[in-house]
C-alpha cells in the first residue's frame, strides 16, 4: 500500500511501480472451499439475492483487509447495496452494453440513473476473467467473440470458481492496472476517498453482468450530509459467520444426501436378499428335478430300446436340470456380490452420516461463537475499561500511598531508636542492680559477722562472770576478761575493715 501511496503522492513513476508489483499476482493465491465446490450455480448470470449477498459480503472482506492497511474506512454490505448493484447490472443488459465490444467500459448512463435513485454517488470497478482452471474459456463466450445472442447466454459454474473469479479480480486491481493508469487499485485500495470526510463510508454490491463482466459497486452512505438509500439495512460484514453458515448448509444437504444413500443401499439389500432366497429354492427344485429323473430310469420296465430311450432322455433332463442349477447358481452369486457390495456402501453410507453429523455440530457450535462474538467482544471492552479506570486510580493514589510508606519508614526508624537507647537504659539499670545486689550481701556478711561477735563476747562475758564469782576481789579474772573482749572487739573492727575494703 506504501507503494500505491508513493505512485498517487508523485515520488514512483507508473513502470517503477509495476515491476515493484509483478510478483505479487503469484504469491497470492485463491484457497479452495470444498463446501463452495458442492454448490452448483446452474445461472450466474440470474444469481438470487441470498448468493448475490454472500459474494459482496465475501468480497467486502477482501476489500477492507487491503483498507486496513490504507487506513480509510471499511465498506459495508447492505440490502440496498444488493439491490443497488443488481439494478446496474440489469441496466448494462438492458442497453446492450457488451463491455467486450463497447469504446467505453461503463454505462455511465445506466449508473448516473441508479445513482440517483438510491441518493448516493456512484464507484464501479468491472473485471473480466476466463473460467477458473480453463485456458481460453470465457464467462460469456458470445459476448467475448463479439457475436450476437450474447445476451441469452447461460453458464455454470460453482460457487467456489465464482469466488475465484472475484479474487482475481481483486488482485488484477492491485497489481496488474498500469494501463488503467491504477485507477481501479485507487478506487478499492480507498486512496480515491483521500479528499473525503474521515466519517465517509461506502456499501458494496457485487453481481455478474450478461456479458460475463464482475461489477464492484461502490455506493456513499451519505452525500452532501444527507443519509442515502443505499445505506438501509445494513448489517455488519462477516465473512467467517458467512462461511459457517454456508457450511451449515452444505453439511444439512450431504446429511440428507448421505441418508438417502444410506435407504437406498438398505433397498437395495433386501432386494438382494429376496433374490438370493429366490435363487436358493430354484436351486432346490432342480436338485429335486434330476432326482426325480434318476428315479424315473431305475424303475422304467419297457424294452431296452425304451429303457435306453428313457435313460436318453432321463440324461437330457439332468443335463437341462444341471444347467438351470448352475444358472441358478450363478443368479444366487450376483444377489450375494450385489448383497455384500450393498452392505459395504450402507456401512460407508452410515460412516459418511456419522462424519457429516459431527461436522454439522462443529459447525453450528462454530457459528454460535460467531454470532456471540459481538457480546464477547463488548463484554472484554467492558472489563478493559474497567480495568483501565482501576489502573488510572491506582496511579491517582500512588502518591499517597508512597507518603504514607514514607512516613511508615520515618516511625519504623524512630521507634528503632527509641528500643535502642531502652535497651541501653535496661542494661545499665541491670549493672546497678546487681551492685546493688552484692553490696546487700557484703551488708548481711558483715551483720552476720557483728552478731557472731557480739554472742561470742555475751559468752566470754559470761564465762567471766562465772570464773570471777568464787573469787570475789580478784583482779586477774578482770584482766583476762576484758583482754578476751579487747580481742573480739579488734578482730570485730578489723573485719569490718576488711569488709568496708571488699565494698570498696
Amino acid at each position: 500500500m506504501s507503494l500505491l501511496k508513493a505512485y498517487f503522492g508523485g515520488n514512483l513513476s507508473s513502470e517503477a511501480l509495476a515491476n515493484q508489483l509483478a510478483g505479487w499476482m503469484d504469491k497470492n493465491t485463491f484457497k479452495h472451499s470444498a463446501a463452495d465446490q458442492q454448490v452448483k450455480l446452474n445461472n450466474v448470470f440470474d444469481l438470487n439475492e441470498a448468493t448475490r449477498t454472500e459474494l459482496s459480503e465475501w468480497a467486502a472482506g477482501l476489500i477492507n483487509q487491503i483498507r486496513q492497511q490504507t487506513g480509510y474506512p471499511a465498506v459495508i454490505v447492505t440490502t440496498s447495496s444488493v439491490a443497488y448493484a443488481h439494478e446496474i447490472t440489469q441496466g448494462y443488459t438492458t442497453d446492450n452494453f457488451n463491455n467486450f465490444a463497447v469504446p467505453t467500459d461503463h454505462d455511465y448512463k445506466v449508473l448516473k440513473a441508479v445513482a440517483d435513485r438510491y441518493g448516493t454517488q456512484y464507484e464501479e470497478d468491472l473485471s473480466a476473467e476466463t473460467i477458473p482452471g480453463t485456458d481460453e474459456i470465457w464467462v460469456n463466450p458470445t459476448a467475448h467473440a463479439k457475436t450476437n445472442g450474447w445476451q441469452t447466454v447461460k453458464t455454470s459454474l460453482t460457487l467456489d470458481q465464482l469466488k475465484e473469479l472475484i479474487y482475481d479480480g481483486l488482485k488484477g486491481f492491485l497489481f496488474k492496472d498500469a494501463k488503467m493508469h491504477w485507477s481501479h487499485a485507487k478506487s478499492i485500495s480507498g486512496l480515491i476517498n483521500a479528499g473525503l470526510p474521515q466519517d465517509h463510508q461506502q456499501a458494496l454490491g457485487v453481481d455478474m453482468g450478461q456479458d460475463g463482466w464482475l461489477h464492484f459497486d461502490f455506493g456513499t452512505t451519505t452525500t452532501n450530509g444527507v443519509h442515502s438509500k443505499i445505506a438501509d439495512n445494513a448489517t455488519p460484514t462477516n465473512p467467517a459467520a458467512d462461511q459457517a453458515k454456508h457450511n451449515l448448509d452444505v453439511a444439512n444437504t450431504n446429511v440428507q444426501n448421505t441418508t438417502d444413500k444410506a435407504n437406498d443401499a438398505s433397498t437395495k439389500v433386501a432386494t438382494a436378499q429376496k433374490n438370493v432366497t429366490d435363487a436358493e429354492n430354484q436351486v432346490k427344485t432342480t436338485k429335486e428335478a434330476v432326482t426325480n429323473a434318476e428315479n424315473q430310469v431305475k424303475q422304467f420296465q419297457g424294452t431296452q430300446t425304451e429303457k435306453e430311450a428313457a435313460l436318453t432322455k432321463a440324461k437330457q433332463d439332468l443335463a437341462t436340470a444341471e444347467s438351470d442349477l448352475n444358472k441358478a447358481k450363478a443368479a444366487a452369486a450376483d444377489p450375494q456380490a450385489k448383497y455384500e457390495a450393498a452392505q459395504a456402501n450402507l456401512t460407508k453410507a452410515q460412516a459418511d452420516l456419522q462424519a457429516a453429523l459431527e461436522k454439522l455440530a462443529l459447525l453450528k457450535q462454530q457459528l454460535s461463537d460467531l454470532e456471540n462474538a459481538p457480546a464477547n467482544l463488548a463484554k472484554a471492552q467492558a472489563e478493559l475499561t474497567a480495568a483501565k479506570a482501576a489502573w488510572s486510580a491506582a496511579q491517582a493514589a500512588l502518591p499517597e500511598l508512597q507518603a504514607q510508606a514514607d512516613a511508615a519508614q520515618a516511625a519504623l526508624a524512630k521507634a528503632e531508636a527509641l528500643y535502642k537507647a531502652a535497651v541501653e537504659v535496661l542494661q545499665a539499670a541491670q549493672a546497678k542492680a546487681a551492685a546493688a545486689k552484692a553490696a546487700l550481701a557484703a551488708k548481711a556478711a558483715q551483720v552476720a559477722a557483728l552478731k557472731r561477735v557480739e554472742a561470742q563476747a555475751a559468752a566470754m562475758k559470761h564465762q567471766a562472770h562465772q570464773a570471777a564469782l568464787p573469787q570475789t576481789g580478784e583482779a586477774t579474772p578482770a584482766v583476762g576478761w576484758m583482754s578476751a573482749l579487747g580481742l573480739a572487739m579488734v578482730s570485730m573492727l578489723t573485719g569490718t575493715s576488711l569488709l568496708k575494703k571488699r565494698h570498696n
